[in-house]
This record gives C-alpha cells, structure tokens and sequence, in this order.
C-alpha cells in the first residue's frame, strides 16, 4: 500500500512538473456531421481527429456556427424540406427554430460575430461565381442580405473574436475580409483545394487559431486543418472520426463555445450607435445601454467606468455609468472620414466583451438614390419611365450636401449617357426600338464628387411580340427567358427564379422554378413580353407545368396583366379558375382558352393592341416547388384563315353579294361598298364564290 501511495505521489509530481498550458494549447471542436451510418453532433479534439464521438441526431447540415455554447444549423429534414435548428452541444439534442426560405439561397458556410451580435453566412450570388453575405436571425430563421455580391466564391467562412471575417476560396486561398469596409486582403494560400460543396471554417477564439475541415482527396470524409493566420499554411491534424468507425465523418458548423468576458465582468453595452454632426461638423455623438448584468447571468452592481475608443486610441471615459442605464459621449474628429468607435464597460473583475460601431464625420459623398424604379410608360408610346429620390444618407452613412445635388442616368445595357447633371427625379428614355431586358443606373454627385450610383429594377419593353398565328416561349433558352419578367405581387421575397432544374424527366432543363413561402399563399406572376393582340380574335395557349414532389400539389393559371401594360388587361378575355398540378417533375400541357376580345376603347390601328399575359402561380404556403417550362399562344382566328378554312357557312342567292369578317359575322350584303368598311381582313361572297378583302 505504501508502495503504491509512493508510485501515485511521483505520477502526480511528474504531471506537474509538465508545462501547465500544454493541455490548454489543444481545442475541443464541436461539429454537425453525417457519412452512411447516420447524422449528428461531433465534438473533436483538435489534437487527435480521428478519436472525434458522435451523439446521432436528426438532420442533414449543410452550413451552421456556435454562438456562445449554442450550435445552430442549415438542413434537411427527411423530406427534403430546409430547416433551422439549434442544438445543446452537451446533449447533442437538437430543436427545430423554422423552415427556411431559399430565396437567398443554401448557407455553405456560418460564423457568429460577437461584435454586433450577428450570424454570419455566405451562399451563392446571383452572379455566376460569386458569393453573396447574409445574415440569419437566430429567433426567427429569416435571412437578410448584406451584400448580394462579394467579389468572390467563398468555400467556408468564420468570424474571428475582433469581427473580423476570414474566408477560402474554391482555390484553396485563405482571405480576411473587413466587414465594415467590405475590404478583402488575401492571406495565402492553403496548399489544400477543396473538393466537396461544404467545408467548414471554425475558430477557437480562446487561443485565437482557424481550423478547417473540408474533403480534398475524393474519399468525401473530412480532414481537420489548422491554418496559419499570417501565411494560410494548412497543417494536416488528420481525418476526423476514423477510429470509431472507420469511415470518417463528413463535417460542417465547426468551431468552439466562447465567452467574450471573464463570468464576473459586465455582460456587454447595447444599442450602441454613433451619430454625426446633421450639419457635417466634425463631431459625432456616441450613445449605449449600460449592461445591467455579468457574463454569468448575475445582476450588475456597480460600472466602474465606460471606456470610449477611437481605432487604436482611448478618446473618452465615462465614470458616473449606471448599470442598465444610457450613457453618451461627444467625440471630436481632425479629419473628415470613416470611423470605428469601441466601447467597453469595466468593473472589478475586468473588461466586458467589445462592441464597435462604424460612422462617417464631416462631409460626405452622396450615397444612393432611394427606390429607383423603372416602368413602362402608360400611353401608346414604347418608352421607359425612371423615377427615384434623393439619397437618404451619404455614401459612408454622413452628411453630404443636399443642395447642389444633381444625376447622371445611363441605360446599361449598352452604357450610354442618356441624361448628365439633371437635378430631376425622373426620366423618360423614348429610345426603345429593341425588344428587351432594360436596366439603368443613376448616379448622384454633388460638388464634393460622385457619390454611390444604385440600379433600378429591369423591364422587359420593345417593339410587341406579333403574334403572327403562333408565339412559343421555350424557357430551356436564355433569349427566349430573358423576355418574361418575374414580379412578386405581395413582395414576400419568394418569386419566380430562371434556373437549370436536374431531376426533369426524361432529361434536365432551365425552367422557371417558384419556391413556396413557408407561411404565405403564392401571389406570383411570370409575365410574357409585351404582346400584340387583334380585337374580335381568339386565342389558345398552353403551358407546361409540373410540382416537384408528390406530397405537395401546385396550382397555377393563365392571366391578362394590367398594371403597368400600356392598355391594361385585355377586355373581355376569359380564362379558367386554377389548376391543380401534382405529377413530380414530368411536364404536361395545360390549356387555356381566351374568348374573342371585345374593343379595348383604344382606336388603334387595324385594331390592334398591345397587352401582357401572365403564369400565376396561387400554391398554397409550405408547398415545395411550381415549375413552369414553356408558353405558346396560338392566333386562332389567323390560323384558320392562313389555314383556308371557310369560315362562312351559308350560300347567298346567285348574284346577291354579302360581307362577312373574318370571323363569319355578316358586315353588309346586297350593294356592298367596301370603302365604308372599317380597316381588316374581310371575306366578300357572291352566290358559291367567295375570296379574302383586305381594307385598308
């Protein structure tokens, strides 16, 4: 016994006599993972990957972060339908928060900021081979766009302790990235091209060190990597969870709980903003919430002080702060320009975690013009109306001098200048003599210099499509796609999108795809280009639709737009109440019937007019997805002339003459004259003999 008393002393002693800080170098991660034996939370020690434990779990991942000691995830449930989770990374259990909407697109990869309090996500732009930056509400599941094109394609992405974001590329090539000034400065490369869609960046922020996990060889498991901040050197740390089924676990939402503060020091200062002098003085007012708690959750005392930063510089200090209370502080600038204000309250027990907010003192450049809109112009002319406001703010969110305010206006389509230094809000470009996508750029500037230009929406204007017997719309070619226009009628971000749709049977195709709202019926509408329609004819039309799965039925129909067409809806055209559409990503035809159009009113020319048709879709919410895949209208009237068809029925008496239009209504008979006739396509009858008149 007193041998082994002995044995346990000297174990210990030699434990000791080991650096203390040895065992604190290596970081315990936490994950979300899946391979072929299941899903769940990973935790993994950054010493030793291949021993990392999986507690199952019940969701796909696809993108998530830890805020504090809270996971949250991007996945899918079972059936396929997006969802929000946060999970206990001690009990691996996970709740579900909302459904998600993809009208932002996937998350592929999130960090939590711990300065502004926000989570972080990137996911594919609207432009092609980019990356957009969101944010997510951890409340409520919503996503919020912050900058639809950042100027590259992040594969994973995490938020350092200082708010700075660091970012790989699909080349393999580490970035930090200011989110302040939207400002990317490459780091190095990693020596690791990423293969797989989703990786994974995470950071321990206690010891300030960027792990990445992310497939490279094809064997579609994860290797965890540590990355060197000051050079973006990977080093290999191995495959994650070999050991404990030798298959390895594919990871994403990596990184580590971290508290801001020690757990006696106050919680965090709130609703911290920075206000500029209204005048473009060179003074800004500072104002926060006292916390009115520590990091543990108790009740705060006392404030010893408020501490004001300017960049690197203590600029001011606030002593009388109440717990719970506002506090403001007036700071002073030398220069004009863009400022970042830190502030951190203190008591005994040290620091409270950081919070900053950015603001631009003195005079500042224009920023964008406000709700910049184009319409088609309401009269028989084909033109374009632009309107706009003023901008709100300056360019860096300052005072910027209002009354030498003018715009510059240029289509960019081909770029032109269609207008230089007007001080209106409005224009009118009549130079439409092709049929097109049309989109336009104002550009503010005063006498400081040119401020943040903004685009207006696009509009499909031109020369009406004739439909000269058929018109067919193939949504499969970009021209033919380009010419219709989604619209969101009640404006809940989820419309029409033209994309490449791969589970089409037989084979894949682009199509317009209508992503159901998780909570809203379907108020959206995929409108044709704008149409030539001839009064008194008729019309067939066919679409062809499909749902994409099963359990989730559409619904769809044929319309007339008003709106912004230049005569409005057609008069007197009837089509049919919603169809129910459920065969799974098999297009069928569906058609549609338009009655003989009565006079619009209008006294156009051969009476002739120009309106728009429309695919709406009426789904009801938490469905999946319409898809829409082709349009044709056909003239019936016109192609039962062009086709020679005999339109009139009854023979008349052997010399008697009768007028018929050409749609078989009796016009005149007996001594017809037909200079009386109102301009068309008439067919003139003499006992069995008959022949087509055009009036003109």
């Amino acid at each position: 016994m007193k041998h082994f008393y002995l044995t346990l002393i000297a174990v210990v002693a030699a434990v000791l006599a080991f650096p203390v800080n040895a065992f604190a170098q290596t970081a315990i991660l936490y994950g979300y993972a899946r391979n072929f034996t299941g899903t769940g939370l990973v935790t993994i020690d950054a010493s030793d990957p291949s021993s990392a434990t999986r507690i199952n779990g019940n969701v796909t991942p696809t993108a998530g972060a830890i805020k504090d000691s809270t996971m949250y995830i991007v996945g899918f449930d079972d059936d396929f339908n997006t969802l929000f989770y946060q999970v206990d990374i001690t009990t691996g259990q996970s709740k579900k928060i909302s459904t998600v909407s993809e009208s932002v697109g996937l998350p592929m990869d999130m960090g939590f900021n711990y300065n502004d309090d926000h989570m972080y996500f990137v996911t594919n732009s609207t432009v092609e081979g980019m990356s957009q930056l969101c944010i997510i509400d951890l409340t409520s599941g919503k996503s919020t766009t912050v900058k639809p094109n950042l100027g590259f394609f992040a594969r994973a992405m995490t938020v350092a302790a200082d708010g700075t974001m660091y970012y790989v590329t699909r080349d393999g090539v580490l970035f930090s990235y200011d989110l302040s000034s939207g400002k990317s400065t490459e780091i190095g490369a990693t020596g690791i091209t990423p293969r797989a869609t989703f990786s994974s960046l995470g950071f321990d922020r206690k010891s300030n060190k960027l792990y990445w996990a992310v497939e490279s060889d094809g064997s579609y498991v994860n290797r965890l990597y540590q990355l060197d901040l000051a050079s973006g050197r990977a080093t290999d740390l191995g495959v994650i969870g070999t050991a404990n089924n030798g298959e390895g676990y594919w990871t994403v939402a990596l990184d580590a709980p971290f508290v801001g503060a020690q757990a006696a020091a106050p919680l965090y200062v709130d609703s911290l903003t920075a206000t500029p002098d209204q005048n473009g003085e060179l003074t800004t007012d500072i104002s926060w919430i006292n916390p009115d708690s520590t990091v543990n959750g108790l009740p705060l005392e006392t404030i010893d002080s408020v501490v004001v930063t300017r960049g690197d510089v203590v600029v001011g200090k606030v002593t009388d702060a109440q717990p719970g209370k506002p506090s403001t502080f007036t700071d002073h600038v030398p220069d004009a320009g863009a400022y970042r204000y830190h502030v951190q309250a203190y008591n005994a027990a040290g620091a409270s975690a950081d919070r900053y907010v950015d603001v631009y003192v003195g005079h500042d450049l224009p920023g964008p013009a406000v709700l910049a809109l184009a319409d088609l112009y309401g009269s028989n002319q084909i033109a374009n109306v632009l309107t706009w406001h003023a901008p709100a703010t300056g360019s860096k969110g300052g005072y910027y001098e209002k009354y030498s305010l003018r715009y510059d206006v240029i289509r960019k389509n081909d770029m032109k200048k269609l207008a230089e230094n007007t001080t209106d809000s409005t224009f009118i470009d009549r130079d439409i003599d092709t049929l097109q996508r049309y989109e336009y750029i104002i550009v503010p500037k005063n006498d400081d210099g040119i401020g943040d230009s903004t685009e207006t929406n696009f509009i499909v204007n031109g020369p009406a499509v004739a439909i000269d017997t058929v018109y067919t719309a193939d949504f499969d070619t970009e021209a033919d796609a380009m010419l219709w226009t989604p619209y969101d009628a009640n404006g809940d971000g989820y419309t029409f999108e033209w994309h490449y749709y791969p589970m089409l049977k037989p084979q894949g195709k682009n199509l317009y795809v209508y992503q159901a709202h998780p909570s809203n019926y379907a108020a959206d509408f995929l409108v044709s280009p704008p149409m030539e329609f001839t009064e008194g004819h008729e019309y067939d039309i066919t679409v062809t639709a499909a749902n994409s799965f099963a359990p989730y039925p559409e619904q769809f129909t044929v319309c007339t737009m008003g709106g912004n067409a230049p005569h409005g809806a057609l008069v007197g055209a009837t089509l049919t109440d919603p169809i129910a559409v459920n065969h799974p990503e098999e297009l069928r035809e569906y058609r549609f019937h338009l009655s003989k159009i009565a006079d619009d009113g209008q006294g156009t020319a051969n009476d002739k007019f120009t309106s728009f048709l429309a695919i709406n879709c009426e789904s009801n919410p938490a469905m999946q997805m319409f898809l829409a895949g082709s349009f044709r209208i056909v003239d019936k009237t016109q192609q039962a002339i062009a086709d020679g068809i005999n339109v009139v029925k009854a023979d008349t008496a052997a010399g008697e003459r009768q007028l018929f239009t050409a749609d078989g209504a009796l016009v005149a008979k007996g001594n017809v004259n037909l200079k009386a006739q109102k301009p068309g396509l008439y067919i003139l009858r003499q006992g069995k003999m008959s022949r087509k008149i055009v009036v003109k």
